[in-house]
């Protein structure tokens, strides 16, 4: 997780330096912050890059392993759902035939987002990650992205957001 301005900076040199896709998302400019105050800059509120999973990564090199960051201020606007249907329909370009999210067992937002676009759940891993003694779960969620059910729920999710979008621009 990504906890300020430096450590995004890190992450997208990396990205850039390996060739991965990026994406990244600026507040808009008539919205100004999440709580309604206006800005002059358009900070980044939302990234997002995929890189080859990193077990045997010669055999695993089109399975994708998705990351995804919204800022804080920035959580439960719907930023995560349009930035995630966006990498969703470009990944297969960048050479990915499935992708996974690794989340943590206690990140319901995380979960949430990954049930929505109804992506299964692969693995549990328990009580693997520590933070400061603290231990969780490592859950890992995917899809095959030629699967016909999945292609149809996404094509579902793309309509409802294109209707709500221009609902909203009236």
């Amino acid at each position: 997780m990504v906890g300020n301005t430096q450590d995004m900076r890190v992450i997208v040199e990396q990205s850039r330096r390996m060739g991965w896709p990026m994406w990244v998302m600026n507040a808009p400019t008539d919205a100004g912050d999440a709580q309604g105050n206006a800005t002059t800059a358009r900070p980044p509120v939302a990234w997002a890059f995929l890189r080859p999973i990193a077990w045997a990564p010669e055999a695993c090199s089109s399975t994708g392993d998705l990351w995804l960051y919204v800022s804080r201020d920035w959580q439960g606007s719907g930023i995560a759902m349009r930035m995630i249907r966006r990498v969703f329909r470009e990944c297969r370009r960048h050479g990915f035939d499935a992708i996974t999210c690794w989340i943590l067992g206690s990140n319901r937002r995380s979960l949430s987002l990954v049930r929505a676009c109804r992506l299964t759940r692969w693995g549990n891993l328990p009580a693997v990650v520590d933070y400061g003694g603290l231990r969780f779960d490592l859950e890992i969620w995917g899809c095959k992205l030629d699967d016909p059910v999945w292609l149809a729920h996404m094509d579902r999710l793309e309509r409802r957001h294109a209707r709500l979008d221009a609902r909203r621009s009236v």
